[in-house]
């Protein structure tokens, strides 16, 4: 949050953030569930925290492939999340 108001101090007066997108997310992991509940309540007051991007070995098996998850592998769950996360940033311009 500091450094926000650092940037916007020095380099970017008209900087706006969007939003926050946390990535790598386990929902069986207790750390990981902590951790997005602080993501949450920590920037949550500066900008949307938007659904997380799960961690999944498909986004690793793709780019292996060098295929786009949504070529590689199309009903995999992520998908879902990332159409969703795209419509909504496609919103905000």
């Amino acid at each position: 949050i500091q450094t926000i108001a650092k940037v916007k101090k020095r380099g970017n007066r008209s900087l706006k953030i969007a939003g926050f997108i946390p990535s790598r997310y386990a929902a069986s992991n207790s750390q990981d569930k902590r951790t997005l509940i602080a993501i949450q309540e920590q920037f949550g007051r500066i900008g949307q925290v938007f659904d997380p991007i799960p961690r999944l070995t498909a986004f690793v098996d793709a780019s292996e492939e060098n295929l786009p998850l949504a070529l590689y592998d199309p009903k995999n769950q992520a998908i879902a999340v990332l159409e969703k996360l795209t419509t909504l940033i496609e919103q905000l311009e």
